[in-house]
């Protein structure tokens, strides 16, 4: 019995460490790729893209954006809050049951997907086939970005 316990715990570890590898992986790679300069490591690229007129606009647009929901999101709260607390209208239990939906639901979500063994595994699936294509297309671009020459590279192209 002790020996079956010992399996699992190593084979937790193993997986944690595998889907720490899986998550962390990416990030550390996108870190190096953007820390990578012409002449080595530096943070020329960040200058660069701290000194772009589509950046400043990104921020602002951001910071609208931002302010914009949260101001929303608070009078739209204060509102529901205050009909039902201090007002008597039908149907008072439906209310708050919608309004604290947005909570519930991505939790309940997440439960269900891996609860079973069969969602876990696909979702395992899905994430180890995602990292590897976006690592493998992030390579193959950086082989073509280093083909063309400098002028004629566009590091972050409009949608």
């Amino acid at each position: 019995m002790k020996s079956s316990k010992i399996k699992t715990i190593a084979g937790r570890i193993l997986f944690f460490i595998a889907v720490c590898f899986i998550f962390i992986m990416p990030i550390l790679s996108f870190l190096r790729m953007s820390l990578t300069t012409d002449g080595g490591f530096g943070l020329q690229n960040y200058v660069d893209m701290l000194h772009e007129e589509r950046t400043a606009k990104a921020v602002r647009n951001t910071l609208i954006i931002s302010t914009a929901s949260t101001v929303i999101a608070v009078a739209a709260g204060s509102f529901f809050v205050f009909l039902t607390a201090y007002t008597n209208v039908k149907r008072k239990k439906l209310l708050e049951l919608l309004v604290l939906a947005p909570y519930i639901i991505p939790s309940y979500i997440i439960t269900l997907s891996w609860s079973s063994p069969a969602a876990m595994s696909a979702a395992i699936v899905f994430i180890v086939f995602f990292v590897y294509s976006l690592v493998v297309l992030v390579k193959k671009k950086d082989e073509e970005d280093a083909k063309r020459p400098k002028a004629q590279l566009d590091q972050c192209s409009y949608i």
